[in-house]
């Protein structure tokens, strides 16, 4: 799937969710209030619109995809406990 922002006309390719498969994924943003600068900022992170699941946010859209990429999900032990009892 490749995502492109207009604006800054930057394309980044993105891994399918690493937790459903899904490719129905979006770069969302929040701003972030730092105490000790006046400004605000964005922040960005890639978000699966199938399960719901975040990627880290980061200051930059391509940092965020970069982030989004090199998820891998991790185990998840409940998983492993129903697998153990049906043996």
């Amino acid at each position: 799937m490749t995502f492109g922002e207009t604006r800054d006309k930057i394309k980044y390719r993105l891994n399918n969710c690493p937790f459903c498969g899904s490719v129905v994924l979006k770069m969302s943003t929040y701003s972030v209030d730092f105490p000790s600068v006046v400004k605000t900022k964005k922040a960005y992170y890639v978000h699966c619109d199938n399960c719901g699941a975040t990627g880290p946010p980061n200051l930059y859209a391509e940092s965020a995809a970069f982030a989004w990429n090199e998820c891998i999900p991790k185990p998840n032990p409940l998983d492993e406990f129903i697998k153990r009892s049906k043996k």
